[in-house]
């Protein structure tokens, strides 16, 4: 694994956080993701 993949996925992470804080992308965005997700273990 790369040094800097934990840098990398707390950034990803925090880009998606902002973009669901805009109420324009939140619904369709959430409606995308429940589509992709079958399930929570």
């Amino acid at each position: 694994m790369h040094p800097s993949l934990g840098d990398l996925y707390r950034q990803k992470i925090g880009d998606l956080v902002n973009a669901l804080s805009d109420p324009a992308v939140r619904i369709p965005a959430a409606e995308a993701m429940r589509a992709l997700i079958s399930g929570i273990r």
